[in-house]
C-alpha cells in the first residue's frame, strides 16, 4: 500500500519555522551555530540562521554547540548516524525537525508536526 502524499506549502513552512524559533527562544538553548543535514535540512538551516542570528555551518567542529535541523525524522537513521558522530551524549547540541514519524529510531528534542503516516512533499522538492 502506497503512502498518501501530502504537499507541505511555503505558508506551512513559514509557520513551522516560526514555531521552531519560538521553541528555541523559549528554552534559551546555548547553541552557537546551525547545521542542516543535507538535503532536507539545508533550507531549514538557512531560514533559522537568519531568524536566530546564528551562523550557518557546513561542518560541525568539536568546539561547536550546534542546532542540528532536518525536515523529518522518518526512519531516524540519518539523524541517528549523524549524531553518533557527535558523541555518545547529546549535551552540547539540539535536534529540531519539522516532521516526526511514529516508529522512528531517533527522537529530536523538538518537532513541529507528526506526519501521521503520510509522505510529506516539501515545497523545495520535486514531486
Amino acid at each position: 500500500m502506497e503512502q498518501q502524499k501530502v504537499k507541505f506549502t511555503w505558508k506551512e513552512y513559514d509557520e513551522a519555522i516560526d514555531k521552531m524559533v519560538s521553541e528555541f527562544r523559549r528554552h534559551d538553548f546555548s547553541c552557537n551555530c546551525i547545521y542542516g543535514l543535507p538535503r532536507g535540512g539545508l533550507t531549514i538551516a538557512v531560514s533559522l540562521s537568519h531568524r536566530l542570528g546564528l551562523p550557518l555551518v557546513t561542518e560541525v567542529r568539536k568546539t561547536d554547540y550546534p542546532l542540528i535541523v532536518d525536515d523529518i525524522s522518518d526512519s531516524g537513521e540519518t539523524l541517528k548516524n549523524f549524531t553518533r558522530l557527535m558523541g555518545k551524549n547529546r549535551q552540547g547540541y539540539r535536534v529540531f525537525t519539522i516532521h516526526y514519524a511514529d516508529g522512528t529510531c531517533f527522537d529530536p528534542e523538538y518537532y513541529v508536526h507528526n506526519n501521521n503516516g503520510k509522505w510529506i512533499v516539501y515545497p523545495w522538492e520535486v514531486e
